[in-house]
């Protein structure tokens, strides 16, 4: 899916801004190398940072790119994950640019799967390039599906389980 470059940055600060409220977002350390934002299938997100996101996105992006995101927000890991009683859900990994390709993004993920591991249930997360999943990959991810979008792209579905 591609959307206007200033479409797509209004819509991962809008998101960005929704983890954040909902308490779900963050940092790998005192020098903000990256971003996180992860939860539990079990723990619902609140429904007002949710609402205020939804609102956000209906004021502040141009309605095709609001289409082409409906048309697109299809969770892979929803469908393969269903019967199970929870998971670690990873919504967003950010490694800045002056920290990329330097391990942070192991950091970054270790905790959702130690807490995949403490749990003994999966960690999930989808991923949109093949670059993403090979990198998620080198970090002890799986793919678990992938499947092609209506608007021709992939969506990667990526797990790490406990040994």
């Amino acid at each position: 899916m591609i959307l206007p470059k200033d479409d797509a940055v209004k819509a991962l600060e809008i998101m960005t801004e929704c983890y954040y409220r909902a308490g779900l977002l963050y940092a790998t350390g005192e020098r903000m190398e990256g971003l996180l934002a992860y939860w539990h299938k079990k723990d619902k997100m609140r429904l007002k940072p949710l609402l205020r996101m939804v609102f956000r996105m209906l004021r502040e992006i141009r309605f095709k790119s609001l289409i082409k995101l409906a048309k697109n927000a299809d969770n892979l890991y929803e469908k393969i994950y269903k019967k199970e009683k929870d998971y670690v859900l990873v919504s967003m990994v950010v490694v800045f640019p002056e920290y990329q390709g330097k391990g942070y993004l192991r950091k970054i993920l270790a905790t959702p799967f130690a807490e995949a591991e403490s749990g003994k249930i999966p960690c999930v997360l989808d991923t949109d390039t093949e670059t993403k999943m090979k990198k998620y990959e080198a970090c002890g991810m799986k793919l678990a599906a992938k499947k092609a979008t209506k608007s021709g792209c992939f969506l990667y579905a990526m797990e790490f389980r406990p040994s």
